[in-house]
């Protein structure tokens, strides 16, 4: 039996760091957010054996990667899926799981969080329990964040399970997420006027992370008011998408950024700032880092006839830019003996 699955990365254009705790609990965070078509990866194969005992083996992160392999990272995750999995007679053949992804670690394209839902929706088609919708981010996240106590947010789960263009809300009560109301020729012209540029520099998202958190629950001013003007943006950028205004989303885009800047000193750098604005001075309408920031992507808005200019000034700088495809579908999982026919019936329990 072979088991796969696949969950795509995503881009956000406003709202990033309102998603993250403590925000949500107080002021209530808001994310228009974007899945992409480059994916995390994973894969299993049941082996006959005599062994009495599951073996449960991360065989080669690196098989999908264009950077360093992480394999350390997918055996933490995958053990700490599989405990939720394993219920009686459940996981009692040996297997092995390969697991990769379309983007380097550090990249802030949700890397980790995305790796997590492919493993959770891999083991969800495994042992056959039709986890719905919400309740598979959900327990990704919990994996993640609450038995690995690793620091981040909410909105990669979401758009990982989901796909497509949302806007989500992030609060108290729990995690809305809406598909916007877009045209398909207003998806395809969003891909056309979007580039993708990895600044050759990787980060933790963690320290930046830590540090928003530290400035944001000792009340410094500087942080607290731009975090709300970053979740007031989140409900513009709504509103611009809906009514097609796509020009006014890259001057919008622009605007968030440099909120976002405020944030910490950490969400940027002097050589990302400065091809930020060799891309303005090229045409380009606004930008931002992708995640946390400090490093990974440098998202462009670029209106089509400078794309091609925007691009090439970008390569000049050491930057590498590529087109950004957009995904709708959202995690799927299948076994090699059936196709990919999952659906979503229940909820996790």
């Amino acid at each position: 039996m072979y088991v796969r699955s696949k969950a795509p990365l995503r881009i956000s254009f406003a709202g990033g760091g309102t998603d993250v705790p403590p925000f949500p609990a107080g002021t209530g965070g808001a994310v228009v957010s974007c899945a992409i078509a480059r994916y995390a990866y994973a894969g299993l194969v049941r082996r006959d054996t005599s062994r009495p005992a599951p073996v449960i083996n991360s065989v080669s992160v690196g098989l999908f990667d264009r950077a360093k392999p992480d394999a350390g990272t997918s055996d933490l995750f995958l053990e700490a899926v599989a405990r939720r999995f394993d219920a009686p007679g459940e996981l009692t053949t040996d297997f092995d799981v390969l697991s990769g992804c379309d983007a380097p670690v550090g990249s802030g394209l949700g890397r980790s969080s995305t790796v997590m839902v492919a493993l959770v929706e891999l083991l969800n088609e495994y042992t056959r329990k039709r986890v719905a919708q919400d309740d598979l981010a959900r327990l990704a996240w919990q994996i993640e964040r609450r038995d690995l106590k690793l620091p981040g947010g909410l909105q990669d789960y979401y758009s990982a399970v989901y796909g497509g263009l949302n806007y989500m809300t992030f609060n108290d009560t729990g995690v809305e997420v809406r598909r916007l109301s877009v045209s398909g020729q207003i998806l395809d012209e969003l891909e056309d006027r979007l580039l993708l540029c990895f600044v050759n520099l990787t980060r933790d998202s963690g320290k930046i992370i830590e540090a928003q958190t530290e400035r944001l629950t000792s009340g410094n001013k500087r942080t607290v008011d731009a975090m709300r003007q970053q979740r007031s943006y989140a409900d513009e950028m709504r509103r611009l998408f809906e009514a097609g205004k796509l020009g006014e989303v890259g001057e919008l885009l622009h605007e968030a950024w440099e909120c976002k800047k405020r944030f910490t000193p950490l969400v940027s750098t002097p050589k990302v700032d400065e091809a930020y604005e060799i891309a303005r001075k090229h045409g380009a309408l606004g930008g931002k880092l992708t995640g946390a920031g400090g490093g990974g992507f440098l998202l462009l808005y670029c209106p089509l006839e400078r794309r091609s200019d925007i691009a090439n000034a970008m390569s000049r700088t050491g930057f590498r830019p590529e087109a950004v495809k957009l995904d709708n579908t959202g995690v799927r999982a299948w076994s090699a003996d059936q196709g990919p026919t999952r659906t979503f019936e229940s909820g996790f329990g």
